[in-house]
């Protein structure tokens, strides 16, 4: 499952794990969350390394969703830039090629308020490019800004 940095993202793996998933996130760093929002039940993360996409695979095959933000900040290697309403962003894009390679679905989620404020949740199978990311990322920020 992948997305950008939203307000509200948490209650996807809130959403998961309420539909009786056991969401891992993958983290950059130990920083930030420890339990799911809502519960008391610790948060399962991974932190990036080498062999994180091994990790993944094996947390795909226990059928766990794995859930990633791919925004950054700064153009990194293996990232590809594009333009936002909000600026450019650089995408880390290893997911796509790991998604295609694998034949693993991939789905974008997010978490960010309506036009009316309320909370909002989206879950919605991607196709695994670039492309298609970006299509949701832009759509997404657009209704923040309003």
């Amino acid at each position: 499952m992948v997305s950008a940095h939203f307000p509200l993202n948490a209650m996807v793996t809130t959403h998961l794990h309420a539909s009786g998933l056991r969401p891992v996130v993958l983290r950059g760093s130990i920083h930030g969350e420890t339990r799911i929002w809502g519960t008391t039940q610790p948060l399962d993360s991974i932190l990036p390394n080498r062999t994180v996409l091994l990790t993944i695979r094996e947390l795909l095959r226990e059928r766990r969703p794995v859930i990633m933000v791919l925004d950054r900040e700064e153009a990194e290697d293996r990232t590809a830039t594009i333009d936002t309403p909000a600026g450019r962003v650089h995408i880390a894009t290893p997911i796509f090629t790991f998604a295609k390679r694998f034949g693993v679905p991939l789905f974008w989620h997010c978490g960010r308020t309506d036009a009316d404020g309320r909370p909002f949740a989206q879950i919605k199978r991607i196709e695994p490019a670039l492309d298609a990311f970006a299509e949701e990322l832009r759509r997404h920020i657009a209704a923040l800004r309003r």
